[in-house]
């Protein structure tokens, strides 16, 4: 079995080690992965598409469900490394190709400049910042609705999300004239999508749900153990007071896999979450290379990753993302992930829900 590895994300000394690493970093440097990604996720999406509309049977069909998936899901991390300007080295070209990715997630309603601010502030505070407080949001509606959707999330399908979608879209139509512009290109956008499916067969359009279904869940599981960070509201006036130990011992690195390491393209390196704090100015296809030298200045082996953390198993983190989902839908704060010798561990540890944090 693949075993994921936890790491905590490790100093980065300071003097000539520094520049070695920066050095690493900017050597490597190259606008041909971004712009490589940019073009299988798009063809992979449009041919996914191409496929729920056009493709006569099941089969076709269901082999089109991966690939929206994986195009979705590829276009979410790509559209992280936009918010830290790393795909191009043009800011407005990040921007707009950010903007672009969020529109392919459903994402667009905010302004993708507003994500990349608060994103840099989940760096620089050091904090989760909370979109949504889920407890007050569900307890604005009626009480059939709220049990409704708590209810689907108990079977995997993300009621919340879209609830909070709904949410975002009312919000939007209530703000500004440009605001509201930006929702009815969504909503326009999608319901031409939306209709072009349904009108090839209701099973298509149900599809794409499923394949959206998909990079929620994916997005869910990979974000959840990253961070024990404090959650605060992005209104919450929070000056930069904790310290880079702090960030040091509550962030950590979960790759898809440490054996396979081409499995972590899946999601973009996204996994090596500990190495992109430690210098966040890294684009995603350099995190592996710089995790190792990262390593080396701190005297670690990285062949020591595949062993010495057991519990990051595949299998355990599977069980703590299904046992605590509700919980870590409602909780308010991302539990303590030590037990009281100091050890890693998944018993007090809720995790992050990712649909209602911004950073």
């Amino acid at each position: 079995m693949t075993a994921f590895t936890s790491v905590p994300a490790l100093s980065v000394p300071g003097g000539s080690a520094r520049k070695q690493l920066f050095s690493v970093m900017f050597e490597g440097y190259k606008r041909a992965p971004g712009v490589l990604a940019v073009l299988l996720l798009s063809a992979m999406f449009l041919g996914g598409l191409a496929l729920l509309v056009e493709a006569q049977g099941l089969l076709l069909h269901l082999l089109a469900v991966p690939m929206v998936a994986l195009a979705m899901i590829l276009a979410l991390y790509l559209s992280h490394d936009c918010a830290h300007l790393l795909v191009f080295r043009n800011h407005k070209s990040n921007i707009v190709l950010g903007e672009v990715l969020s529109l392919i997630n459903g994402l667009a309603y905010s302004s993708f400049d507003e994500y990349r601010r608060d994103h840099i502030r989940h760096h620089a505070d050091k904090v989760d910042l909370i979109g949504v407080d889920m407890n007050k949001f569900l307890q604005t509606m009626p009480r059939w609705l709220s049990w409704t959707l708590l209810s689907l999330e108990k079977v995997y399908i993300p009621g919340c999300f879209y609830a909070i979608k709904f949410q975002t879209i009312v919000s939007g139509l209530k703000g500004s004239h440009r605001e509201r512009m930006r929702v009815l290109f969504c909503l326009a956008c999608y319901s031409a999508l939306f209709f072009v499916l349904s009108t090839a067969s209701v099973v298509s359009l149900a599809l794409l749900f499923v394949a959206s279904f998909i990079r929620i869940h994916v997005a869910r599981f990979v974000d959840a153990f990253q961070h024990s960070y404090e959650q605060v509201e992005p209104d919450t006036d929070t000056p930069i007071r904790y310290s880079k130990t702090y960030e040091l011992h509550n962030t950590y690195s979960v790759p898809v896999a440490r054996k396979w390491t081409w499995l972590n393209y899946l999601i973009l390196n996204f996994g090596y979450h500990g190495t992109h704090h430690a210098l966040p100015s890294c684009p995603w296809y350099l995190l592996p290379v710089l995790e190792r030298e990262i390593l080396k200045l701190n005297g670690v082996e990285p062949a020591a990753l595949l062993e010495n953390r057991p519990e990051f198993s595949f299998a355990n983190l599977l069980a703590a993302y299904h046992r605590r989902r509700v919980d870590r839908l409602l909780a308010e704060h991302e539990g303590t992930p030590y037990d009281e010798q100091g050890l890693f561990s998944f018993e007090h540890f809720t995790g992050a829900y990712t649909d209602k944090l911004l950073g």
